[in-house]
């Protein structure tokens, strides 16, 4: 039974309202790919420590993870207006600090803040969806903002890249953080056709205390969401790996520089465009339950293609076709994801879901850095990939015995 998206409150929410929504939050995307690129490359760079960029990779998604469950339950109880302008503000403040003190220990710091205020943004615009748009709209809204985070992650790499060559981590910072104040300037112009200036989720039953509490029993007793949750994180091992990984691969392994780091990344992102361009108007026409199966016939063959990888060229071909998979995939499970929340629990429910799939980065992060000097990178990741393998069949079938009709991934509950 699909348990949300029912009865959404905000059935005249029209396409184009959610658009401007998307593009408001852009340029926060945008500098959110810029920064989180920049921080860890420019870390490797000074340091040369596989062991600390692992440790580094680690420390900044764990503060994310650690606080979603409670970020989930207050970003209900405000307006979603002033959270956007207040998280784009802070984080520019944030950078500020990073070019006044471009030092390991300011970079290890404030990468894991920038990152848990990441998170938070992004969980305040999936409440907005789930709280704001109307059941037949989701999958629409879910690929649209899909396509502005993969054009973000497209142009993000590579102008991290241009602005680590020049002006340099400090100046570059300074720029990153320009465009987060854009961001929250443009943010109450563009989105006025969608109610930003009412707390998300309208009704409250309980205290913040009782709303955790009822989000975590909510995502536990979900079956079907747990299921959907096993299989993120089993997928995000192996992305994870892969993202932490990359600047030991390619500067590492294959003796590029840096900036073929921005490159490596920019390429998959630019696949994950292309394919988002490609999937947007098949959502409208079928159901995202059939177009899935096409996301992991390219994951299965794309996470063995980069451990075998034997040079940055094929190694990029490889990632990009898993970032393409990855895309697909990311678009079906926001979707399912939110038709699997209750109204009143979007807030509460969404924060435990993204902690409990976001904790496979850390802990690719803490392999990497526990073994990253003993095991080649990419010999590391085939392990893993055939790990996930043996541990995502049995899953993925239990899934699709729940499905209820031909094309519809959501199974009984």
């Amino acid at each position: 039974m699909v348990t949300s998206s029912q009865g959404k409150r905000a059935a005249t929410t029209t396409r184009t309202a959610i658009s401007l929504l998307v593009c408001a939050r852009f340029l926060g995307l945008l500098a959110d790919q810029m920064s989180t690129f920049m921080l860890p490359v420019a870390m490797y760079t000074l340091t040369r420590d596989v062991t600390l960029s692992g440790i580094a990779f680690t420390v900044q998604w764990l503060p994310r993870v650690l606080a979603m469950p409670v970020l989930g339950v207050f970003v209900g109880r405000f307006p979603a207006l002033r959270q956007f302008v207040l998280t784009d503000t802070t984080r520019a403040a944030v950078l500020l600090i990073v070019a006044a003190f471009p030092e390991p220990g300011v970079l290890l710091a404030t990468s894991g803040l920038l990152t848990l205020l990441n998170g938070h943004a992004k969980i305040t615009t999936e409440s907005v969806f789930a709280n704001r748009v109307a059941s037949d709209l989701l999958s629409d809204a879910q690929s649209k903002l899909q396509g502005a985070q993969q054009l973000a992650m497209t142009t993000g790499p590579a102008l991290g890249g241009v602005l680590l060559a020049t002006p340099g981590l400090s100046g570059g910072v300074v720029v990153v953080a320009a465009v987060f104040v854009l961001g929250a300037t443009i943010t109450p112009v563009l989105a006025r056709g969608i109610v930003l200036d009412r707390r998300v989720d309208d009704e409250q039953p309980a205290g913040p205390l009782g709303q955790l509490r009822t989000g975590a029993v909510a995502t536990v007793r979900n079956r079907p969401l747990m299921q959907l949750m096993l299989l993120t994180i089993l997928v995000n091992l192996i992305g994870g790996l892969a993202l932490a990984g990359l600047p030991m691969i390619m500067v590492g392994n294959f003796g590029t520089d840096s900036s073929a780091v921005g490159l490596v990344a920019g390429a998959g992102s630019t696949a994950s465009l292309a394919t988002v361009v490609i999937v947007n108007p098949l959502t409208r026409r079928m159901e995202i339950g059939r177009i899935v199966a096409i996301a992991f016939a390219l994951l299965a063959f794309s996470a063995p293609g980069m451990a075998w990888a034997p040079s940055e060229i094929s190694f990029g071909i490889m990632y990009g076709i898993w970032s393409a998979g990855i895309t697909v995939f990311t678009i079906w499970m926001r979707t399912r994801r939110l038709q699997l929340i209750t109204d009143t629990q979007v807030g509460t429910t969404l924060g435990f879901f993204i902690a409990a799939i976001l904790v496979a980065t850390p802990i690719s992060g803490g392999v990497l850095s526990a073994v990253g000097d003993r095991i080649d990178v990419q010999r590391l990741l085939l392990v893993v990939t055939c790990v996930v393998a043996g541990l995502i069949a049995p899953l993925a079938w239990a899934w699709w015995r729940g499905v209820r009709r031909p094309g519809d991934s959501v199974p009984h509950t």
